[in-house]
């Protein structure tokens, strides 16, 4: 089942992990972290790309998915849907703004800009509660399926929206770990027996997390009303510069 995104997301990970690229390894509790290095760089795309997981080696499984903080249904994240129609809508805007530039008369040596910003402000902590719980019980169902064998069984997490905040007194404490959060390690303890290590990924953000040390985990927690969704802002600047001498 390995798509683009699934590619991005394993590599920016393997490459974060390994120093190559600057990121944030906000948690890891892995004893061995050259083995687990090793596992995700050897695995390879399934040669069947319909089926589970996405990649695979002689030694590991890695399946990747994506969950949301925004509303979500069979179709998709509420999410995705306002990205797609804005791309499309900031795209237009785009043409139009270099079409009129064309028309217009310029001063030698001025620069003409103009910003083009969409904001996603619905979500919510209870969504990516019930995304994490609908999706992962999907993956779970089709790796109960799957003769693992004596491999590693790696899942990785994306959040596809911005990461949610920790407010504590109502002031902003922090950005969201999920080894720290009870509700999201509930949805994981039914399968401590399945999963082997758990790599959540939001936006810049990494943890890695042994699901097998997971009574060590379970002593950290938040307040549920400490948590809120967070917002996702995309900027387009665009500049037209006259150089005329």
């Amino acid at each position: 089942m390995a798509r683009d995104n699934e590619f991005e997301c394993l590599k920016y990970v393997i490459e974060a992990y390994s120093g190559k690229i600057k990121s944030d390894i906000v948690f890891s509790n892995v004893d061995n972290d050259v083995k687990l290095l090793k596992y995700l760089n050897e695995v390879k795309p399934n040669p069947y790309s319909s089926e589970f997981p996405d990649f695979l080696s002689d030694d590991a499984i890695v399946e990747h998915f994506s969950i949301t903080s925004s509303k979500e249904n069979r179709k998709g994240s509420n999410f995705k849907k306002e990205q797609n129609v804005n791309y499309i809508e900031t795209e237009a805007k785009i043409k139009e703004w270099q079409e009129s530039c064309k028309n217009m008369p310029f001063d030698r040596n001025t620069v003409r800009s103009t910003i083009i910003e969409n904001t996603y402000t619905d979500l919510s902590y209870n969504n990516f509660i019930d995304s994490l719980d609908r999706n992962l019980s999907h993956h779970i169902e089709s790796l109960k399926k799957y003769d693992v064998k004596d491999r590693k069984v790696i899942f990785l997490i994306e959040l596809q929206d911005a990461p949610m905040v920790v407010y504590r007194d109502n002031t902003f404490y922090g950005f969201y770990e999920l080894h720290k959060d009870k509700n999201a390690l509930s949805i994981l303890k039914p399968y401590l027996d399945l999963l082997d290590i758990v790599v959540f990924r939001a936006s810049d953000r990494i943890e890695i997390i042994d699901i097998k040390k997971f009574k060590e985990l379970y002593g950290h927690s938040y307040s549920e009303e400490d948590i809120r969704g967070g917002r996702f802002r995309s900027i387009n600047l665009l500049s037209i510069i006259d150089l005329c001498i």
